[in-house]
This record gives structure tokens, C-alpha cells and sequence, in this order.
């Protein structure tokens, strides 16, 4: 049962009078005490999930989130209900205003929280939240601490020996995208996780497969259409593609440019800045852009490359009509992009000879933070003549490491080598994210081919609830398939 408390709140305060029924999942469970998992659907209300009982609660709510424009956001929107008690410490505060809200903080005028997981490592925020005590730890975007999932994130690896270090506080943990072993992951690391999985459904988000030519065919395709369409996101598998797809975008005459880790950080936020402000109509980019982007209006996703896997799949359409209205995710498939995509994976995967290197890296240099610790691994493995650690091997090495013990971070972000049993227990669990990343894309493959509803194909290899959308190409058409992988 949902408190009453909770209720007359959520109208005096928030100016909402009824929950989503998976908003009632979650507090039910929040209130009742328990850890929770919460797997919902772009658009579902999380937010308000850990808003409202920081609403009523005197303790501390500690949302980790790597998304600034989003915290920013929701601090701005309860600002705007008259609701004064969250705020968030992020990289775009001065010294004295963040000083005021660590103050806030230590004071109990701030019951709600937000932070990005690396701001763990300040010794300033630690002292402030351990004076107040945290009665609640948030973590949005939850799959990105697990070595299985998509889009790993070192960083939040902090988060377990935080919650230790705060006495355990009750945890609640979101996603959109979690197969089973991620979600196994989080609940050994936070044991006792109540999973709450709801349908995956975006009611207002058609899906569709479009049988496309890799050259040439391509680019008249998405001239076609991003004329008049409104803002997209293009993703593609390289970021030579992203040059070439955004330069013949250019010149059809549409406002478009790319966005991918070869780029400055200074040309990556002006693209970025031009697409949240709509002097830019298209982005086209790697896999590097997405969870930094705050931008609800977005009519289209388009793939013009073969996505990494059903869960960067889902990930990524997930970009497109946050604000609720129609919006339209697009695959160009061909057997030329699946071979693209399939040679990227094997390029990133980490040998014997790179797990090799970074434990000379934590050996040689224990302590390290972790961008010194990757320079120095980076320059082991150009000594090895390795190659590059781009942003796919990366998360494909350190994942495993982090996941094994084999790297150890204390909460000053220092690294250290762990015991070398839990080094070649990394290379083993690196193979096992090696085939589950294969078999994931082989189910991505199944999906484009197949006479079914796109939503029930991605929910069935999740393992998540879904219905029958009745709106992906696969639906509309009857079941009727153009054609078969």
C-alpha cells in the first residue's frame, strides 16, 4: 500500500494526482524499505519514484547520475513547483556555490541530491554527506556499473565501497536497458535488490527495418529523410563514417555535423551545444553520444550503421521522443553494415598481452587516478605496439578488471592491483562479455529478419516484459517480413 502521506503530498508538493502504475511498484516497495531495481521504460516517471519520499523523508536522498543537463533539469523543474530542498554538484558550479551546497547539505536544508559518480572521489562531498548521513542512494542509468552491460562506467564501480562506507543505505537502481546478467551483477553487488520489471513499451515510438545499400544507397536514404523531420540522431559504427554521413548530409543542405571521440572536446560540446539549441538539426555519431544528451524533442534515431547489440539497439532509440510525442527509430540494415559492425568488435577485443599491460600499469604506479593510470597504460600498450585504448576497448578491458577485484579503487579514485588469481579471473570474465556481446548481436540479427514485433524481440532476449506494440514496420505489416537474415 502506498502511504497517505505520500499521496497528499504528491498533490500539495508536486501538483500530481494520481501515480503510473509502475510508479506505484516502486514506492510500494520504497516504502515498505526494501532495495530495489527498478527496470522502466523511457518516459515511465522515475524521477518522481525518489523525489517524493525525499520529500518526506529528514534524511538524505544521493542520486548518482552522469548526466549534468539532467540534473540540472530536475533541480530546475522542482525549483519551479516552489520545492527549494535539492540541488546538484556538478562541474559547472563556482567553488563558493558549491561550498553553499555541501553546506546545505551538512545542515539538512538539502534533502535531495544529485551528483555525477565522479564526484565520489572529492573529500569535500564525502565530508559533507558523511556529517549528514545518507538514508537513500540513488543510482540512475544503473547498468552502466555492471561489466556485462553496454555502456560500463569505471567510476561507478566507487559506488559499492560508498555504500558500505555509509552504513548501507537502502538502494534504488534504474534502467531502461538490463538483460539478465546485468541485473544479476547489480544484485551481487547490492545484495537483496527487489526486481521490479515492467512492459518495455514506448507507446508513442515506432519502431522499423529498412533494407538499405551500404554505399551509396545510404546517404540519398537519409537526405530523404531528415528533410523536414525535425532533430535526429544518426549513429553510425566509426567515426570515419560519422565524417563522411554528416559532410553529404551537409551538402543536401541540412544543418548537420558529427560527434565522436576524435574530436576535441571543444568541437564535441560546440556540436553538441548547436544540436540542444536547434542550430542543428542532425547529429551524426558514434556510440560516445547519447547519455549526455538532455534533449526531450528528438522526432528521430536512425541507424545507418549495425548497432553493437540488442542492448545498444534499445539503448539508443530510447533517445527519440522523450517529450511523449510520435517519434520514429530507424535501422538501414545490410549485410555489408552487420560485417562492419562484426569486424569493429573483433578490433576491440582485449588479448592476453593488453590484460598484461594494465596490471604493469598498477604495479609500476600504484595509487594512480584514473586518467593518469590510462595514460600510463596507453603508453604500455603503443610500447607493445597494441594500438590505441579507444573508448570501446576500454570499457571491454577495465570492465572485466574492475569486475574481478584484479583493479582495486579506494575512494580518492586510486588505483591498485589486486591478487593475481583475480587477474585471470578478468581474462575469463572478458571471454564471457565477449560472447555475450556476439550472441547479442546475433539476436540483433534475428530481430531484423524475423515476421515479429520488434518490441516482443528485444523484451524476449532482455528477458523483460513487453506487449505487442501494434506500431513497429513488423506490426503494421500483418507480420509479413520484406526479408530474411
Amino acid at each position: 500500500m502506498i502511504p497517505a502521506t505520500y499521496l497528499s503530498t504528491l498533490a500539495g508538493q508536486f501538483g500530481i494526482r494520481a501515480l503510473r502504475p509502475a510508479q506505484r511498484q516502486v514506492l510500494e516497495a520504497v516504502s515498505a524499505g526494501a532495495h530495489v531495481l527498478a527496470v522502466l521504460p523511457t518516459g515511465a516517471g522515475k524521477s518522481l519514484c525518489f523525489q517524493l519520499p525525499a520529500a518526506l523523508d529528514d534524511g538524505l536522498t544521493l542520486c548518482i547520475s552522469p548526466l549534468i543537463a539532467l540534473m540540472r533539469d530536475q533541480v530546475m523543474g522542482l525549483r519551479r513547483r516552489g520545492i527549494g530542498w535539492a540541488g546538484a554538484a556538478h562541474s559547472l558550479l563556482t567553488e563558493r556555490d558549491t561550498a553553499r551546497l555541501y553546506a546545505a547539505v551538512r545542515e539538512g536544508r538539502c534533502r535531495l541530491l544529485y551528483v555525477a559518480p565522479e564526484r565520489l572521489r572529492s573529500a569535500a562531498f564525502r565530508e559533507a554527506i558523511e556529517q549528514r548521513g545518507v538514508q537513500r542512494l540513488v543510482i540512475d542509468e544503473a547498468h552502466c556499473l555492471s561489466a556485462w552491460g553496454h555502456d560500463f562506467r569505471a567510476d561507478y564501480r566507487l559506488l559499492p565501497s560508498l555504500w558500505q562506507a555509509l552504513g548501507q543505505p537502502q538502494v534504488l537502481a534504474f534502467t531502461a536497458t538490463a538483460g539478465p546478467d546485468v541485473r544479476r551483477d547489480l544484485r551481487d553487488v547490492f545484495p537483496g535488490l527487489q526486481e521490479i520489471l515492467t512492459p518495455i513499451n514506448r507507446p508513442r515510438l515506432r519502431l522499423r527495418i529498412k533494407e538499405v545499400g551500404y554505399y551509396g544507397q545510404r546517404e540519398r536514404y537519409l537526405a530523404r529523410m531528415c528533410e523536414d523531420a525535425g532533430a535526429a540522431i544518426v549513429y553510425s559504427t566509426s567515426r570515419r563514417d560519422c565524417e563522411e554521413l554528416a559532410a553529404a548530409l551537409a551538402d543536401s543542405g541540412i544543418r548537420a555535423a558529427p560527434y565522436h571521440a576524435g574530436l576535441t572536446g571543444q568541437e564535441r560540446n560546440a556540436a553538441q551545444q548547436g544540436f540542444l539549441e536547434d542550430r542543428l538539426q542532425v547529429i551524426v555519431a558514434t556510440t560516445a553520444f547519447g547519455m549526455g544528451v538532455d534533449k526531450h524533442d528528438i522526432r528521430q534515431v536512425i541507424h545507418a550503421g549495425v548497432p553493437f547489440g540488442v542492448e545498444h539497439y534499445w539503448q539508443e532509440v530510447g533517445r527519440a521522443g522523450r517529450d511523449g510525442k510520435s517519434a520514429t527509430a530507424t535501422l538501414l540494415w545490410s549485410d555489408q553494415a552487420l560485417e562492419r559492425t562484426m569486424n569493429v568488435l573483433e578490433r576491440d577485443l582485449p588479448s592476453a598481452e593488453h590484460f598484461r599491460c594494465a596490471w604493469r600499469a598498477a604495479e609500476q604506479m600504484p595509487g594512480l587516478r584514473r586518467a593518469d593510470f590510462e595514460r600510463v597504460l596507453e603508453r604500455l600498450m603503443c610500447q607493445e605496439r597494441l594500438g590505441e585504448l579507444d573508448d570501446s576497448l576500454r570499457a571491454a578491458l577495465l570492465g572485466p578488471l574492475y569486475h574481478a577485484g584484479a583493479l582495486v579503487v579506494d575512494m580518492q579514485g586510486g588505483h591498485h592491483p589486486g591478487p593475481k588469481s583475480a587477474w585471470k579471473s578478468a581474462l575469463q570474465i572478458a571471454r564471457r562479455r565477449e560472447r555475450l556481446r556476439r550472441a547479442s548481436l546475433d539476436a540483433l540479427a534475428r530481430l531484423a529478419g524475423a515476421p515479429l514485433c520488434r518490441v516482443m524481440a528485444v523484451a524476449g532476449f532482455l528477458q523483460l516484459p513487453a506487449d505487442p506494440c501494434g506500431q513497429c514496420d513488423n506490426c503494421r505489416s500483418a507480420g509479413s517480413s520484406k526479408f530474411k537474415v
